[in-house]
């Protein structure tokens, strides 16, 4: 799952983008090193109901969504970092999901083996 997250595996989720901006700001006059925020307020998930369908059957993929327990207030930011992610049991399974099944039905995803 580390993977999955990337860049945002050492963002800062906060409650508002007001409370977001305050933190940049915090760090600016201090001249600290700059952070990604999440702010839960504006958070866009990418729609994952065609993903689950597509996955429907497929036994060596799963959302990476199903990988992980999280405490249910940072749902929002979860379903942001990994709604578009899938979990494959191979690099084989993986590539097949992607350019074969997923291909012709106009779905993206990213794809991350164990």
């Amino acid at each position: 799952v580390n993977v999955a997250l990337g860049n945002y595996m050492d963002a800062v989720v906060t409650d508002s983008i007001q409370h977001a901006r305050q933190c940049v700001q915090h760090l600016k006059e201090r001249m600290m090193e700059p952070l990604t925020f999440l702010p839960m307020d504006n958070l866009r998930r990418a729609p994952e109901d065609r993903l689950k369908e597509a996955l429907r059957g497929q036994k060596s993929l799963r959302p990476a969504l199903s990988c992980i327990s999280h405490e249910p207030h940072l749902n929002r930011a979860f379903q942001f970092m990994l709604s578009d992610v899938v979990v494959a049991d191979s690099l084989e399974d993986g590539r097949r999901f992607v350019f074969e099944h997923l291909k012709d039905v106009g779905i993206k995803c990213r794809v991350v083996t164990l």
